[in-house]
């Protein structure tokens, strides 16, 4: 996304850079984008995309209930 060019000369380096205007409107594409895998192949996107987005709810709900009993993590 940067054009970077270094040159040598007189006292030191000079570094001259500049944005790739392409390539910078390419990537802006991709913004806010990810995968999600799922194993389970007879599930249909919109079901694994909730599945992924209720996972907030339940850490939330882990997390109160493990203060609430005051439990600790266990790591396996």
């Amino acid at each position: 996304m940067l054009k970077v060019r270094v040159t040598r000369g007189g006292t030191a380096p000079r570094v001259a850079w500049e944005y790739q205007d392409r390539e910078v409107k390419r990537e802006a594409c991709r913004d806010g984008k990810y995968a999600l895998l799922c194993t389970d192949e007879r599930l249909p996107a919109r079901e694994v995309v909730r599945s992924y987005l209720g996972k907030d709810f339940v850490e939330k709900w882990f997390l109160t209930a493990k203060s609430f009993v005051e439990l600790e993590s266990v790591l396996h």
